[in-house]
């Protein structure tokens, strides 16, 4: 963070030098890796009409990565919500080095059923989000934005678990993110911008 907040004792990884291409350009969505930066996906995708929704206003030098660790949202977050909202996978490399695929399974998937690492982490958390289901429904509102914590609404419905968006905001503490794939939407045929004046603060509040 530009006030220096991630910085301390452990390690700082950076992967603009070397994990920083677009991989694959699809109709919807798009896979990249975690370095390079939201204003080259959006070159690589506007001759299809599409781009990233979300836009932190740091969008000429931000990187996907960096967009989905903070869980990044910007200044049309009301309309498009933010990174979390169109994340739809990660392969990431977790403590142990062992690389995995996250994102949304059914219940009864085989995924699920794996005895392996993400299987068993999968399991888990159903486990745990089921067990703690009412309290974080009481202490997690829906708000737009939350910082602080890790975000578990919507990520276990009853019917599926969506590992990919429990990694959005997490900050490098779950996993390291070396793919991310995202869903794209149509770029706004019209933009425009509104200026609305008030003679006092109470007036603009209400």
């Amino acid at each position: 963070g530009l006030a220096g907040e991630s910085l301390g004792p452990g390690i700082v990884v950076d992967f603009t030098r070397h994990l920083n291409r677009v991989l694959d350009v699809g109709t919807d969505s798009v896979r990249v890796e975690p370095g390079v930066r939201l204003s080259v996906v959006q070159q690589a995708l506007a001759p299809r009409g599409r781009m990233i929704a979300v836009d932190p206003v740091s969008g000429d030098r931000c990187t996907i990565g960096g967009m989905v660790a903070t869980n990044a949202a910007g200044p049309h977050s009301v309309r498009y919500g933010t990174t979390r909202d169109h994340l739809l996978s990660i392969r990431g490399v977790l403590a142990t080095g062992e690389i995995v695929d996250m994102g949304r399974w059914a219940s009864d998937s085989r995924e699920l059923a794996d005895p392996g690492t993400i299987g068993q982490i999968a399991r888990q958390i159903i486990r745990v989000l089921s067990a703690n289901a009412r309290s974080i429904s009481e202490e997690q509102p829906p708000e737009l934005l939350k910082h602080g914590g890790y975000e578990l609404r919507g990520l276990y419905d009853g019917r599926s678990v969506d590992l990919g968006r429990l990694m959005a905001g997490s900050e490098g503490t779950l996993a390291l993110a070396t793919e991310i794939e995202l869903a794209t939407v149509p770029i706004p045929p019209f933009r425009g911008m509104l200026l609305a004046t008030f003679a006092t603060l109470g007036a603009a509040v209400d």
